[in-house]
């Protein structure tokens, strides 16, 4: 997987997973963010006893200092699918060491 820099993104690319790297070229030991450099986030009011809000805040949204992305992984298997699968696949184990003849 290759991490491609900020520049490298355009609009239609959609939501990727963007990576932080740090001034020492290494990256920043935290988890990715997951969107684009366009969410805005929410603004949350913090209210008090006092007729208007004591202040807003935006929370969320890019935070403004990663450097690089990548794509999003594929999504995962349902536990059905999972289920389906190890079946098939014990199945076809059981058939090949000869414990099954079908």
């Amino acid at each position: 997987m290759r991490a491609r820099p900020i520049q490298e993104w355009l609009e239609d690319m959609g939501p990727k997973l963007w990576w932080a790297l740090g001034e020492d070229g290494e990256w920043l030991g935290e988890a990715p963010y997951v969107g684009s450099p366009l969410d805005c986030g929410q603004t949350v009011e913090c209210h008090t006893h006092a007729a208007r809000p004591a202040a807003r805040f935006d929370v969320g949204g890019w935070p403004g200092y990663h450097t690089h992305f990548t794509d999003l992984p594929e999504r995962p298997e349902t536990p059905a699918q999972t289920a389906r699968r190890q079946k098939r696949e014990n199945g076809a184990f059981a058939r090949d060491m000869g414990l099954r003849s079908w």
